[in-house]
């Protein structure tokens, strides 16, 4: 039975829906160009946000700071690490979370802490051209020490014994990732000394033009507030003023849902949802992609929504014929891989329902605008024509088939995609864990979700990745998935929920070796793989590029180095494995995968990891076409329990207390307390049983509304 509904309100009735209530549409079907306003707001959903917690956390400052530029510059010289960017990137909430910032948005934050909500006194910015060095900062580019480091000593305050486990289980599965991830390392190292040296042939990144600071108004006049010298005096001269910033220094991020449509023979693509905002302003803002879907006679509308913290975007609504459930789960069912990684191509077949201009694809499309250029991303949301027919040239003419064989199964439409755009590495996060978010709605399960992205740059950096050099931009992906066939420990008929990180981009400055460039590439699925293990889950077999290397190890099989021109030849590999790793190597990439896919379960599984032979970057890349860890969640199966059972399971997990403990003991460690690390284990402890009080407040919730554990 499929189940309608008009706008996504409850999770366990949109993201989570059972496989026999969620994934049957087959087609998106919109003959017409014309809709709806794009990105038109919808009525919001109250749950408490990031955005507000950093908002409140700067305005408590702001009020011990009452006004005076003194203790508003030491305070941020304490918080705020100096680092070199263009322009406004972070703005006052993205310093004060990451705790590193730039000139520009180190003056934004003074001028929030002085002012206050009173704007009182006058601030004004201050600008004198050439780049300006940034002080070095106490860490001298040496890793901070984090809560993690003193997790035997914030155990030993801790009187809970279940909180207590929870803090030494976060250090022990620290222990292991890091253990793990060297080991990948070294191993991909030595396989990347077999590649040509890169070139280095590329544009440096561009210095900033200019030197901002912050003045104040007081009774001799305007003093200068500048926290990249000791004295807070600039070391040049203001030679121009400006109350207010130019919105031309200001980064930008645009997201768009682009629909491809094939009219008239050729394939046409329009966005049906738009949305853009200042970086800055969504520096802590939790972002939601997904479609909800209503009934009609005889199709299905899903309407494509983008949540910006509580507020809905709504975009142009596209019609799907529908498709007949299975008759027996139990006995085997659709497919329903969410992401396409089963490392097999379904036969096409044409759709069993006659269309006119059929949709035949649909990605979201993010653009990051910095003032040096646009660096655009794309992410496949549902492709029913197949990379096969893309790569070879014959798209425009290939069958379009049914959703439940396209590339991501039928379970595309009905997946939440959360966004995250991850402007640093975590400096202070008390506000981030937040206990009180409802995880039965929308917006309080995409908040806890989003506080696991929010961790991934600091797991990155911690396991040997390199700083990031702009926004990283996360994806995880949240669906069901179920099988006909044995497969990754399911059983026929099974039902798991998934989750799935995709790192579509992670930007850094070009490796100084091939040891350098290994670290970073293996540190990305390693720290994916951490937030998998603190959700809860349970790493899919051949779910990173890490385990399908292994596996081939474990097979003795040999990897090869593939350069643009060398032929193509993977044994065992699926032709869309083949076509994806053929459109890298024809963008001018080398490719390093086992000679012989490994198989588990008899599906063959493919992964292999891109270097750009101008910079020596290392990516992972899967037959899915994401750069993704991804979960078997197999302790969560159960044989046809309804979406909200599911559901409740997965609120059972993502709660859990390591989920707690670890975020909290990311957080750095300052440096002036580096030498009585004692009191901050004692502080950090008395944050976490004050948490815990609130997360158990919540699971009590949890088990009233969701009834007995279901496994």
């Amino acid at each position: 039975m499929r189940h309608g509904m008009n706008r996504i309100g409850s999770i366990a009735a949109g993201a989570l829906m059972a496989a026999t209530s969620f994934a049957w549409p087959v087609v998106a079907q919109d003959a017409s160009p014309s809709g709806p306003p794009l990105a038109s707001p919808g009525p919001a959903e109250v749950q408490r946000t990031l955005t507000d917690a950093v908002d409140r956390s700067i305005a408590a400052a702001a009020l011990g700071v009452a006004g005076d530029p003194a203790a508003a510059l030491a305070l941020v010289a304490e918080r705020v690490e100096p680092v070199t960017y263009v322009g406004s990137l972070k703005g006052p909430r993205g310093a004060w979370l990451t705790g590193a910032a730039n000139d520009v948005d180190t003056a934004r934050l003074l001028a929030a802490l002085i002012t206050g909500d009173d704007a009182v006194p006058a601030v004004r910015y201050a600008a004198c051209p050439g780049p300006v060095s940034p002080p070095t900062p106490a860490s001298d580019g040496a890793l901070p020490m984090l809560g993690l480091d003193l997790a035997d000593a914030i155990a030993a305050e801790v009187t809970d014994p279940t909180l207590k486990a929870a803090i030494l289980e976060a250090r022990d599965l620290r222990v292991a990732t890091r253990a793990s991830a060297q080991r990948s390392a070294e191993a991909l190292a030595v396989e990347l000394a077999r590649a040509p040296a890169p070139s280095g042939a590329v544009i440096p990144a561009a210095d900033p033009t200019e030197h901002v600071w912050l003045q104040v108004e007081g009774a001799a006049g305007w003093t200068d507030v500048d926290p990249w010298t000791a004295s807070g005096v600039p070391p040049c001269t203001a030679e121009t003023t400006v109350d207010a910033l130019p919105t031309s220094g200001a980064h930008r991020v645009a997201i768009r849902l682009v629909v491809e449509q094939r009219v008239g023979g050729a394939l046409v693509e329009r966005p049906v949802l738009e949305w853009d905002s200042p970086t800055a302003d969504v520096a802590a803002a939790r972002i939601t992609f997904g479609f909800s879907a209503a009934d009609g006679p005889g199709l299905v509308t899903w309407t494509p929504e983008l949540r910006i913290d509580n507020v809905p975007f709504l975009g142009a609504p596209i019609l799907v014929p529908a498709v007949p459930p299975p008759a027996d789960l139990e006995g085997g069912g659709i497919d329903l891989d969410p992401f396409g990684v089963d490392g097999t191509e379904p036969e096409p077949s044409a759709s069993p329902v006659p269309e006119l201009d059929p949709v035949t694809a649909a990605w979201l499309d993010i653009d990051l605008v910095a003032p040096s250029g646009t660096t655009s991303l794309r992410s496949d949301v549902f492709d029913r024509i197949g990379i096969v027919a893309r790569t070879d040239g014959s798209a425009a003419t290939a069958p379009v088939v049914a959703l439940d064989q396209m590339e991501g199964g039928a379970a595309a439409l009905a997946a939440r995609w959360q966004i995250g755009i991850l402007v640093g590495d975590l400096r202070a996060i008390e506000d981030l864990v937040d206990w009180d978010l409802d995880v039965r709605t929308t917006d309080g399960m995409a908040g806890r979700i989003d506080g696991l992205l929010r961790l991934f740059p600091s797991f990155r950096r911690d396991l040997g990745g390199s700083p990031a050099t702009g926004p990283i931009v996360l994806l995880a992906g949240l669906t069901d998935v179920t099988g006909p066939e044995k497969r990754g420990g399911l059983e026929p008929g099974e039902i798991v929920t998934q989750l799935v990180f995709d790192a579509l981009h992670v930007p850094v400055a070009d490796p100084r070796d091939v040891a350098e460039a290994a670290r970073d590439g293996s540190a990305i699925v390693a720290a994916e793989g951490m937030l998998i293990a603190i959700a809860g889950f349970t790493p899919h077999p051949f779910g990173s590029a890490d385990a399908v290397f292994a596996a081939a190890a474990k097979a003795g099989t040999a990897l090869v180095l593939l350069s643009p021109g060398d032929a193509l030849a993977i044994t065992g590999a699926s032709p869309r494995a083949l076509a994806r790793m053929g459109r890298a190597l024809a963008a001018g990439r080398r490719i390093l995968t086992p000679a012989v896919a490994p198989s588990l379960y008899g599906t063959a599984r493919t992964a292999w990891f891109a270097i750009d032979p101008v910079t020596g970057i290392v990516r992972d890349e899967h037959d899915s076409g994401r750069h993704s860890g991804m979960t078997e969640d197999v302790s969560n199966r159960t044989a046809g329990p309804s979406g909200w059972q599911k559901f409740c399971t997965f609120a059972e997990r993502i709660g859990r207390p390591v989920a707690l403990t670890i975020a909290l003991m990311v957080s750095v460690v300052p440096a002036s307390m580096n030498k009585g690390a004692d009191l901050f284990a004692k502080g950090a402890a008395k944050v976490a049983a004050e948490k815990d009080v609130s997360r158990r407040k919540r699971e009590v919730a949890r088990q009233v509304a969701c009834g007995p554990r279901v496994r």
